[in-house]
């Protein structure tokens, strides 16, 4: 019964036919709002004729600390459902179709991204997951992981561990499925997500039937945060080309 808040950033006289591509972004842990402020990025997505949607889900702390606290722990999957709500929202209200909606987080937002893109795969046309914890069981004992025991739940205790264990993205994969296209990028020196956490899930998803499956490991590169600026840019050049390349593909086929 949540009113979830929602971003939406579009070029003037968009014409809601379902067509237009969009960019769903989202973060949702640690208390942590999900920013907007002026990017590059999201100007030269706008620029190019893309929405840019923001959600806010519960997780971070846009409406204070009951909404952090209301998808934490054992209540972690209330912050999956709420992305999901976001882009089914966005498909209703003839944003855009299904298949032209892509899916972008990083680090925390990028094990959103990954829990919703395998839950729900038919909401979404291509998704990013850049610097994501995936293997939610092994977590803590790798770089800073067990700091997030308070925020995700303890794999250590049985009862948390099944509770986990329905959401995990490593292990919710079914090997005999077909996912959207993905990239999933890594900095081959990340201190903060071990880059065994895309490594492990890019191998897993290679592991279906699914059309695309990229894993981008950045030599040289940290977490998300600590890379150079001619890191980020040429990131965000490799994301915008593969998401245009496979939102416009869904495009031609339904058009």
């Amino acid at each position: 019964g949540e009113r979830i808040p929602l971003t939406l950033i579009h070029p003037p006289g968009l014409v809601r036919d379902g067509r237009a591509p969009t960019l769903l972004y989202g973060y949702g842990a640690f208390g942590r709002p999900a920013a907007h402020g002026f990017s590059f990025a999201t100007l030269a997505w706008l620029k190019s004729g893309g929405v840019y949607a923001i959600a806010h889900t519960r997780g971070g702390s846009e409406e204070g600390e009951n909404w952090h606290e209301a998808a934490k722990g054992a209540k972690r999957s209330v912050a999956h459902q709420d992305f999901c709500d976001c882009a089914e929202w966005l498909i209703a209200e003839r944003y855009c179709s299904a298949d032209m909606l892509g899916i972008r987080g990083a680090s925390a937002g990028g094990l959103l991204v990954a829990t919703a893109f395998l839950q729900r795969p038919d909401l979404f046309g291509a998704a990013i997951c850049d610097a994501a914890p995936t293997d939610m069981v092994r977590f803590p004992k790798f770089t800073l992981g067990s700091a997030w025991i308070d925020e995700f739940g303890d794999p250590g205790d049985p009862a948390a561990l099944q509770v986990i264990l329905q959401w995990s993205p490593l292990h919710n994969v079914q090997s005999d499925r077909s996912y959207p296209p993905i990239l999933i990028s890594t900095g081959a020196r990340d201190e903060v997500v071990a880059p065994l956490h895309s490594m492990k899930f890019a191998a897993a998803l290679q592991n279906t039937p699914s059309p695309l499956v990229l894993l981008h490991v950045k030599e040289n590169a940290g977490h998300s945060v600590a890379n150079s600026r001619d890191q980020r840019r040429q990131l965000v050049v490799d994301q915008h080309v593969f998401l245009w390349s496979c939102l416009a593909k869904a495009g031609q086929s339904s058009g």
